[in-house]
């Protein structure tokens, strides 16, 4: 097949910002989302804050905040919310050229990598976009954790999400996840086994541990061509 033909090319940052200005809107009101939801699963102000500025990941945080507002544990937040990131061992690699100079300098970079602006970025035939990928995330980034805490801001004068109807975040976020990639029958095939293995677990295991099970069956169901 012939190759894509590369997009324009942005030459500054002011057209990056107007670029990404659609895609911020919708992520920051995500975050306020986030953070109306972690302010009334009482996890306070600092930690659902340091969260958002340290992980910077919508998908991450939906799962970790999720199983500690559902009574799960730490340590099953955190590997839900790994296992939810693991996609991004793949993103890294494809835009691995945009990272220049020392190692901490293309560390503290690739922080700022996320699925908006890495999608905003590609240019078409595995070809990324150095200063959209880098002026898009920080500018996504900046919004991110404001929204965050604007969220929180609002948790205390919204009170109990559920009358806002903001307690289906969570599970409306991972529809929205799932269904684009639901692109042939091995893909369904593999969510139906996850949402199985969760379902059936959710009777006999501590909450939180559900959706660890459920992210396993994926990968494992994944890799065997289920």
């Amino acid at each position: 097949m012939p190759e894509s033909a590369p997009q324009p090319v942005v030459r500054s940052y002011r057209q990056v910002a107007l670029a990404a200005l659609p895609a911020s809107i919708a992520v920051g009101t995500f975050a306020v989302s986030i953070g109306i939801v972690a302010r009334a699963g009482g996890l306070g102000w600092t930690a659902p804050t340091v969260f958002s500025a340290a992980t910077y990941a919508g998908a991450s945080q939906v799962a970790a905040i999720g199983v500690i507002s559902g009574g799960g544990g730490i340590a099953a937040a955190i590997v839900a919310g790994i296992l939810v990131n693991l996609r991004y061992i793949p993103v890294g690699i494809s835009v691995a050229s945009c990272f220049h100079g020392s190692r901490l300098r293309r560390f503290v970079e690739c922080q700022i990598v996320a699925d908006v602006n890495w999608a905003l970025a590609h240019q078409g035939g595995g070809r990324y976009d150095r200063r959209i990928l880098l002026g898009a995330g920080v500018m996504m980034w900046a919004v991110w954790v404001i929204g965050t805490i604007v969220g929180l801001a609002l948790g205390g004068v919204v009170g109990d999400p559920r009358r806002f109807g903001l307690d289906a975040l969570f599970p409306a976020m991972f529809v929205a996840l799932l269904v684009p990639q639901l692109r042939s029958r091995r893909s369904a095939l593999t969510a139906a086994l996850a949402a199985g293995v969760a379902l059936l677990a959710i009777p006999f295991v501590p909450p939180g541990i559900p959706i660890l099970l459920g992210s396993l069956a994926v990968i494992v169901g994944g890799r065997r061509g289920v």
